[in-house]
This record gives structure tokens, C-alpha cells and sequence, in this order.
């Protein structure tokens, strides 16, 4: 089986965290332009760093099936979390959220429609 790559929104108030500290970013770069009231160069810096900052958020993380395997990349983190996927406790795949379980932890991701009718099929097929 070849290797699907699919793009995940953390869930819950990780999230809320998340795209509230993007928005204040946007915000502080948006109040630096306007008290400057001119052509600046670093309010172009700040919305280059929102445009960048936005880009990791979206395309950050990923969960990559390599044929039995599920590989969780996240942002911030030096190593992916790979696990089988025979050992997923709990999986649930309902409306756009795939949520499992493994070591006592409990894990949540927001995918698309699209990518989580592959991952069904992917798990089914195993």
C-alpha cells in the first residue's frame, strides 16, 4: 500500500487556543500599521510573519498512513507519533472528526469529508 498524506485541525479548545493567538498576531500587525499611519516597512515584516505563521498552521500537521502504520506529525513536536493502526483503542470516525485512544491517552483531529472517507476505508481495508 502506498503512503497517504492527510491534513488535520487539532479539536476542542486546542484549537480555540490556537487560532486565537493567529488572530491576535493579525490584530497587533493590523493596530502597528494603522498608528503609523504611513507606508512602513515592518507592518509589511508582521503580515509576512501572519501569511508564514498561517501556512505552519494549516499545513503543519499531518496524519500519514504508510500502509499499516499511522504517523501523527505535529507542530511543535521533535519526533511524529507512529503507532499500527490495530492498536488504536476506541476509533471513532463520525462527521468530520477521527478521535481515538492509545496508552491512556485520548486523541481528536478535524479532517475533511474527502480525507475521512480514505481513512475509513483505509482502517476497514486492515
Amino acid at each position: 500500500m502506498h503512503t497517504q498524506r492527510f491534513f488535520y485541525r487539532p479539536s476542542g479548545l486546542t484549537a480555540v487556543i490556537i487560532w486565537s493567538w493567529v488572530a491576535i498576531f493579525f490584530c497587533g500587525g493590523v493596530i502597528f500599521q494603522y498608528e503609523m499611519a504611513r507606508f512602513n516597512w515592518p507592518a509589511i515584516i508582521i503580515a509576512c510573519l501572519f501569511v508564514l505563521l498561517l501556512t505552519w498552521e494549516l499545513l503543519g500537521r499531518q496524519l500519514v498512513f504508510t500502509g499499516q502504520n499511522l504517523i501523527v506529525r505535529r507542530m511543535l513536536a521533535p519526533r511524529a507519533l507512529t503507532v499500527n493502526v490495530h492498536q488504536l483503542e476506541q476509533l471513532s470516525l463520525s462527521g468530520r472528526t477521527m478521535s481515538f485512544s492509545l496508552g491512556g491517552k485520548h486523541y481528536r483531529f478535524r479532517v475533511t469529508k474527502h480525507a475521512l472517507a480514505k481513512i475509513k476505508t483505509i482502517v476497514s481495508a486492515d
